[in-house]
């Protein structure tokens, strides 16, 4: 460049000089040849520090660089409002497809409201500077939420010229902020509407909800309780055990139906079911427990009335019992006392029948009494009691052995009763007529003399049989003539209290065959 001023032209060069400290500054050096006698003899140049303006120049293109490449949308505008300059974020977040649609339109336009949209710039050519949120409104008319920041610019001289914007879009923030809300204010009022007491404490035991349900459980409000330790709410009596179940609710415990008495400041303690469930952050600690109850105060109560009121029905059914088998007792001990007052065997005869059909219902009161089930009777144990009795009464020459096969069913007393009456009609009749001393068990059935008696199931109801392997009855109970009192009470028994009906077989022995319903107590 300095051989073309020397060679007689002009020219304008940038320069960058090192001064004495090393830094560099630039310079502007404007050269012309000096002549004489039209020979270029020498140069004269004037050289200007132009370091400042070069280093505004930068920064002013690394701003353009900055605003074109930013993702926040940035729009500038003069002092009327009007646009003079948007980066891409700008019009792809209003849905714009390039600047010309846009320069020249009023920054107001693209707000919802106008009038507060007018303020900010207002606020922002007083103050400088404006923060906030407004609506914003896109090209095909749906409106948006961004987070606007506004700037004043200004000039060397400091005069404002215009305003930069930026600002970006959180509308689906403010959907998520939105829905947090109304899931928050949705719990809330869950907690405080919800009949059942709900309580929240954090790691050290410190209550930090507390619903309107659990104000009227222990008659404290809110504000009293929170932030003081739960002990507060439990009896001084229970409170140490109280505790201890509820640090286990932290080391990973939880409840399901635990009780825990809960003390109400008018003196009275609430019996109260609890379940409970932890609280924890997304790395999965603790931070709070949250527990629901249940008050079961009047539940209990009814229940410790009603399980008094049983013991004194047990106790009531028991002296009823004991006194039903005493009275028993006394008239068979009569009984006796008027057999020994004849000689007349069939007198004697009739009152031994008496005493048995009275021994097996006083069997049943017995049992009652010393198993202290006032409602039912195991079968097979009652048909032990009176068979063992029957065969001491009614001692035969011929040893006869007896089954019982009774599968192990409980009975209510108003079914065992006619029940045992029945059994005990057919047993008296087989030991007093089935073997006789002329009759061979052993000859005529090939087996042991015997007594068989079973119970099953048939459907809604029982089928009881009862044999022997005698000699066989002469005639059926039922049949037309038939006058017996033994017979006449099972056939009336079976049919009017059992509410059943009766078969009888005759071909090996006697077969009794008794269907009947079940019923139950």
């Amino acid at each position: 460049n300095l051989n073309y001023v020397l060679n007689g032209g002009t020219e304008i060069i940038d320069i960058r000089v090192a001064d004495n400290k090393g830094k560099i500054r630039h310079f502007q050096v404007s050269g012309r040849p000096i002549l004489k006698d039209d020979d270029v003899i020498g140069m004269q140049g004037i050289m200007r520090d132009v370091t400042e303006f070069k280093i505004a120049q930068e920064n002013l293109q690394y701003k353009n660089f900055a605003i074109e490449s930013s993702i926040n949308a940035i729009a500038i505008t003069n002092l009327s409002g009007e646009l003079t300059d948007v980066n891409p974020a700008f019009l792809s977040t209003l849905g714009y497809q390039h600047k010309g649609e846009v320069i020249g339109l009023s920054i107001l336009s693209f707000w919802q409201d106008q009038d507060t949209a007018q303020h900010v710039n207002e606020r922002t050519r007083v103050d400088g500077n404006w923060l906030g949120e407004l609506t914003g409104q896109r090209k095909d008319g749906t409106l948006i939420h961004v987070q606007l920041s506004v700037n004043l610019i200004r000039d060397q001289s400091g005069t404002p010229v215009g305003m930069m914007g930026s600002f970006i879009d959180i509308t689906d923030r403010k959907k998520s902020d939105e829905n947090l809300r109304e899931t928050t204010e949705y719990l809330q009022k869950l907690l405080d509407y919800a009949n059942a007491p709900i309580i929240i404490w954090d790691p050290n035991f410190r209550i930090t909800r507390f619903n309107s349900a659990f104000e009227h459980l222990t008659g404290r409000t809110e504000d009293e309780v929170l932030g003081k330790s739960l002990d507060l709410l439990f009896p001084i009596d229970s409170s140490e055990v109280s505790m201890a179940l509820i640090k286990k609710t932290f080391e990973g415990e939880r409840w399901e139906t635990v009780e825990i008495p809960i003390f109400n400041v008018d003196g009275s303690i609430k019996t109260v079911l609890w379940n409970s469930a932890n609280i924890l952050d997304p790395k999965g600690k603790i931070i709070s427990t949250i527990a629901q109850g249940f008050n079961i105060t009047m539940r209990k109560q009814t229940e410790e009335a009603l399980y008094k009121a049983l013991k004194e029905k047990e106790i009531l059914l028991g002296e009823v019992h004991h006194r039903v088998k005493n009275n028993f007792a006394g008239v068979i001990s009569l009984i006796d006392l008027q057999c020994g007052s004849t000689t007349n065997p069939i007198i004697i005869a009739n009152f031994k029948d008496l005493e048995v059909r009275i021994r097996s219902m006083a069997i049943v009161h017995e049992l009652l009494y010393v198993t202290k089930d006032f409602t039912q009777i195991n079968l097979s144990t009652y048909m032990n009691e009176l068979v063992r009795y029957l065969l001491q009464v009614y001692e035969t020459t011929t040893q006869v052995q007896y089954k019982i096969d009774m599968g192990g069913f409980m009975m209510p007393i108003e079914t065992i009763i006619p029940c045992g009456q029945v059994i005990s009609e057919i047993i008296t009749n087989s030991l007093k007529y089935a073997f006789p001393d002329t009759f061979s068990c052993k000859d005529k059935r090939g087996e042991p003399c015997s007594i068989t008696i079973s119970l099953q199931c048939e459907g809604n109801d029982y089928l009881l049989n009862v044999a022997d392997n005698g000699i066989g009855m002469r005639e059926a109970v039922d049949a037309p003539g038939s006058s017996s009192l033994g017979k006449f009470l099972i056939r009336f028994i079976v049919e009017h209290q059992l509410q059943g009906n009766l078969e009888i077989n005759t071909k090996e022995g006697t077969v009794y065959t008794i269907r009947f319903p079940i019923r139950v107590s």
